[in-house]
């Protein structure tokens, strides 16, 4: 069975929501349980703003690979390893802006960017065909 990297990618921005909603809520309740509720939005609004990115960096990395499948070998990994870079900046740049925001926590943003690795590994373990027959 052939899976297209449009059905990955839609796979990967469910999941990521789903973590970054679980993440906001033991947020929320860690907070509230500590007696600082006033704390609980900005932590939500960081970890939004991470899930955000995260599904700018999904659908930027599917046209990565879209790209790269029409390229000869050499100038593909170039492109593969140069996008990569770019979405490692472009992470760095939001970490540094939201350092400088005071409406938005760092940790929550912080967490939040984690649930894309953590989302990757949970493609791998539950939807094994699609992201064996992926890449």
């Amino acid at each position: 069975m052939e899976y297209s990297m449009d059905a990955v990618a839609g796979k990967m921005i469910v999941t990521i929501s789903i973590l970054s909603i679980l993440v906001a809520i033991a947020g929320g309740v860690f907070y509230f349980v500590n007696q600082n509720p006033v704390a609980a939005g900005p932590f939500a609004l960081g970890v939004a703003a991470a899930m955000g990115i995260n599904i700018v960096k999904v659908l930027w990395l599917k046209n990565t690979v879209n790209k790269a499948v029409d390229m000869e070998a050499n100038a593909a990994r170039r492109h593969l390893q140069w996008q990569y870079l770019m979405r490692m900046v472009f992470t760095l740049a939001v970490f540094l802006v939201v350092v400088f925001i005071p409406f938005a926590n760092f940790v929550g943003t912080a967490i939040g960017i984690f649930t894309f690795p953590v989302a990757m590994h949970l493609m791998r373990l539950f939807f094994k065909d699609t992201a064996s027959k992926a890449g």
